[in-house]
This record gives structure tokens, sequence and C-alpha cells, in this order.
């Protein structure tokens, strides 16, 4: 199959903002047009004799909405904000209006320390769907349709932040439920199927986690410290019923730490490490008459990513010219990280493997800058 995916967007916004001491109100309308062309096509060869199937070939999305909301200071260093959106989505032969509420309670105990809890539900209007095939991948979009509409998700937030004389802090835990979403059936095939719904299933998806950070600002040495632990999970209707299993976007373990360093006032250096748990992928385990088969998507998890990338800067000034050299080295100690897993057939073993597939080495780079000081008399 082959997709060639046009969306045009067309879209304007009329708002106003009132604020005062204490009452800030805002409020407005949106307007997006969009012409959806998927391009989703499928060939198939067979006793000489060429087929062609299109799927959701054009599509016409009108999408207004109108927002008001407002933030209200309370007392003791509370305050109140709170609104609701009115989402809809009108095709040719259907609408949706989905109602987005939203609120979030801030308490600031002192100028270094604050809490704050917070509710949305957010909705969207086209779906998209990614193979999680060990090849290269693939992401589809298509519109809403009258059997599959919209795509409406609640998502529930709560946390702290402060600051220690040159550190800032911060941690935050999240949960989100996801609705009508879209997916593959199990076993779907674009050869097979007479429209795009014969191959899609409408499932729900959760994800959760906690976020922290930490930052110095000031000083000859700089820098931030991130981590991420977060779960993001699907259904799947496997023989026995359903169940959850780990969605494309799964990373568990998220790091990075940036550190930059002044030496005198021309020179500084910089170190950026970063770590991610691998993707989820499926491999296919049985095979059968009919091609091949498994029993579970995201049966299994590409190797962890992370590098380590160095840069250093040099300014030099001539006059009223200031000159910058920068070096910059990704993937110091030449990591390579999966972007994919190709099947290749192994004539040692007479069987196939997975072998890894990586795009970027170590690569150095230079560059100069330049930026010119004018004096107006």
């Amino acid at each position: 199959y082959r997709f060639s995916p046009e969306v045009i967007n067309i879209g304007s916004k009329i708002f106003f903002v009132h604020t005062d001491s204490i009452f800030e109100f805002s409020g407005g309308v949106y307007y997006r047009f969009r012409d959806f062309r998927p391009n989703i096509m499928a060939t198939d060869f067979r006793d000489e004799t060429t087929s062609v199937t299109e799927f959701v070939n054009g599509y016409l999305i009108s999408e207004p909405a109108a927002f008001i909301g407002g933030n209200l200071k309370l007392p003791k260093g509370w305050s109140l904000e709170c609104g609701v959106r009115l989402s809809s989505g009108i095709t040719e032969k259907t609408w949706f209006v989905i109602p987005e509420p939203r609120i979030r309670m801030t308490h600031e105990t002192s100028k270094s320390f604050s809490q704050h809890i917070n509710y949305v539900r957010l909705s969207q209007f086209d779906h998209s769907l990614e193979s999680s095939n060990v090849g290269l991948r693939s992401m589809l979009w298509i519109p809403v349709s009258k059997e599959f509409g919209p795509e409406v998700s609640d998502v529930y937030s709560c946390g702290v932040n402060g600051q220690v004389k040159n550190y800032v802090w911060s941690v935050d835990l999240y949960l989100k439920t996801m609705h009508g979403m879209v997916d593959f059936k199990p076993g779907a095939s674009f050869l097979y199927a007479a429209s795009i719904n014969d191959l899609l299933d409408k499932i729900s998806g959760k994800s959760y986690g906690v976020e922290t950070f930490l930052v110095k600002r000031i000083g000859r040495l700089t820098g931030n410290f991130t981590y991420t632990y977060s779960r993001s999970k699907r259904e799947w209707f496997a023989p026995e019923g359903r169940i959850w299993i780990p969605s494309v976007a799964d990373r568990p373990h998220n790091i990075n730490i940036a550190i930059k360093y002044f030496w005198k006032s021309k020179t500084s250096f910089g170190l950026n490490w970063v770590f991610s748990s691998g993707l989820p992928a499926t491999i296919y385990i049985h095979n059968t008459m009919y091609g091949k088969w498994f029993e579970t998507k995201n049966n299994i998890r590409y190797p962890d990513y992370h590098r380590l990338d160095f840069s250093m800067r040099r300014i030099f000034k001539i006059k009223n010219t200031f000159i910058n050299l920068d070096l910059d080295i990704s993937n110091v100690y030449n990591r390579r990280n999966t972007f994919y897993l190709k099947e290749v057939f192994d004539e040692t073993r007479k069987t196939f493997i997975y072998k890894n597939v990586s795009l970027f080495p170590i690569m150095p780079s230079i560059s100069l800058s330049f930026q010119k000081s004018w004096s107006m008399k």
C-alpha cells in the first residue's frame, strides 16, 4: 500500500481579555477549515490482474469553537482559573460537539514555593494510525467519521515547585485517560479490505507518570537535570479477552542532563546526555499458510537509546564585530542507537534474523557566525 497525505488548514481566531488586580476574564471564537486527503491506496497484483483499492481519498471538515474563562485571585496566596471550550467537528455526513472544561487551582506558600492541581479535557477530530512492526514504521492520519468519532482525553495533574538559592526544582504527577482512539485490527490487511472501517478497531488508552527537573541558572557552572517516569498503555483484544499492552509511545524512563561551564568571559563548554527507554515494537512469531502472525502487538522492545553531545564556543571581538566559533560533537561515544530492525536471511543459520539499523554515528561540526554592532550618531 502507499499513501501521500495532504492537509490544507485555514483558520482564524478572535478573542478578548479583561484584566484587573483581582480578576482576569477572557473569551473568544475560533474557526478552522480542513481539506483532508489521506490518499491511501492498496495495489494487489494476482493472476496477471492488477486491482487498486482507495481508502478515504478526500474529506472536508469544519471545526468551529468558542471558549470562555477567568482567573480569580483569592486571599492567602490562592488563585482559581477555570473555563470551558466548546469544540465541534462538522463533516459532510455527521457532526460532533465536545465540551472541554478546565480548572486549575494554585497556591503560593511563599515566593519560593507553590503547589497546583489541574484538570482539562481535550479532543481532536482526526486519528493517527501507526504501525509498530520492527521494520521501518509508517503513520497514517485519517479524519473522523460517523463510525469513528473524535478522540477525547481527560488529563489530571498536580505538582509542587520551588526555588532554593540558585536552584529551581519541580515535581509533577499526571494521569491521562483516552477514549475513542482508533487502531488496526489484529491481522488487518489493506489488500483484503474493502473500506478503511474494515481495518479498524475503536480502543481506549491511558498514560501516567511523574516529571521532575532541577535547574541551576546562575554562576560559572549552570545546567539542568530532568527525569520522567511515564507509561502509556492501550487496549488489545486478545483471544482470552481485553488486555492492556504498551502503546507505541511507551518509554518508561527518560533522563536529560545538561551542563554548561563558562571559562573566563569568552569561552564556554557544554555537555548534554540523553537517555530513553527503548520503544515497543512487534515481531511476527508464527508462520501460517496465510502469512506471518503475532499473538500480541508490541511484544518486544528496542534497545535503550542514549547519547552524549559536546559543545564549545569561543567568542572573538575585532573592532565592532563579534565572531563566534562553535565546535559541536554529537554522539561522542558513537552509540549505534536503533532506528529500526531489519529482517534479513542468515545464510549460516539458514533462518531469518533481525539486524539493527542505526542512522547517526559520531558527528563533529564546526561553524562560524558574525555579528556586527552599529552605532548611530
